[in-house]
């Protein structure tokens, strides 16, 4: 995400969404990333992607206390 953002930022992208298509580990041959200008009032791709990878490694969706 840094080097993405080092590198789009200043270019029209100066706020951008990273979807996470592909993962050697997953099986696929190579890793693939889509990043694309975010909308108005879209949630983060990244981040959403990072909270469901946390639910999973904890056994289910997280609750606050």
């Amino acid at each position: 995400m840094r080097g993405a953002a080092e590198k789009l930022v200043g270019r029209g992208f100066e706020a951008f969404n990273v979807r996470c298509d592909s993962t050697m580990p997953a099986g696929a041959p190579t890793c693939h990333f889509s990043i694309w200008r975010t909308k108005a009032g879209e949630e983060n791709a990244w981040t959403a992607y990072s909270r469901e990878l946390e639910d999973k490694a904890l056994g289910g969706p997280a609750t606050a206390p």
